[in-house]
C-alpha cells in the first residue's frame, strides 16, 4: 500500500493540473448538487475502428454516486487496432467539478485519473500516461493523453441494477469498503448500528 504522503503528492499534482486547465471554479459545489448534475452514462462514438471503414466504436464513461462524496466510475476506451481497455473504481469528489480516482497502488502500478467537468465537456486530465499503472487498465496499446465526453450527451443509466450486479462494480465497492472509514460508517448507519 502506498504511503499517505505519496497519495497527497499525487492529489496535489492532479489538483494543480485542474487549476491550470481552468476547470476549478472559485466556489465549491455541494456533493449532492454535483452528483445530480454528473451521474449517468456518457458515450462518444468513434468513426470506424480508429480510421477504418469498420463499424462504429464507442468510448464510455459511467458515473454512479455511492455516498455523499464518492462515485463509482468506469471509463471504457476503444484503443488502437480495436483493442479495448477499462478503468473502474471509486473516485472522490474534490469539491470543485472533479472526481479523482486512485487505485491505491504505488510505484509503477499506480493509476490516478481525474475527471473534470465544464459546461460543455467532461475530460480526463493528461494523467493516464503519467501514472504507469493506467496503461495496465487501458490495454497493452496504451492510453491517450486525454479523453473527452460531451456533457449534453449524458443519459440516465437505464441498466443501473445490471451495472451494480457487475463484477467490476462489486469489486470496486468491496475495495472501497475495506479501506474507507466513510464507507464503513455508511454501512453501519444503513444497518442501524
Amino acid at each position: 500500500m502506498k504511503t499517505a504522503s505519496f497519495s497527497r503528492a499525487v492529489a496535489a499534482v492532479i489538483l494543480s493540473a485542474c487549476a491550470v486547465a481552468g476547470a476549478i471554479g472559485a466556489e465549491s459545489m455541494p456533493p449532492a448538487q454535483f452528483f445530480a448534475r454528473v451521474a449517468g452514462v456518457y458515450k462518444e462514438s468513434l468513426p470506424g475502428r480508429l480510421g477504418t471503414d469498420g463499424p462504429l466504436s464507442e468510448n464510455i464513461l459511467e458515473v454512479v454516486p455511492v455516498d455523499e462524496g464518492h462515485a463509482y466510475i468506469r471509463v471504457q476506451l476503444e484503443l488502437r487496432k480495436g483493442a479495448m481497455g477499462s478503468i473502474y473504481g471509486i473516485a472522490a469528489y474534490n469539491g470543485r467539478d472533479s472526481l479523482v480516482y486512485d487505485n491505491g497502488k504505488g510505484g509503477s502500478e499506480q493509476c490516478a485519473l481525474a475527471l473534470t467537468w465544464t459546461k460543455l465537456a467532461v475530460s480526463t486530465l493528461p494523467t493516464l500516461r503519467k501514472t504507469r499503472g493506467c496503461r495496465d487498465y487501458a490495454a497493452a496499446h496504451g492510453a491517450p493523453d486525454k479523453i473527452s465526453f460531451v456533457v449534453a450527451r449524458r443519459r440516465d443509466i437505464t441498466y443501473l441494477q445490471g451495472l451494480k450486479d457487475s463484477r467490476e462494480f462489486k469489486a470496486a465497492m468491496d475495495e472501497y469498503r475495506a479501506h474507507s472509514p466513510e464507507a464503513r460508517r455508511a454501512d453501519k448507519k444503513a444497518a442501524g448500528i
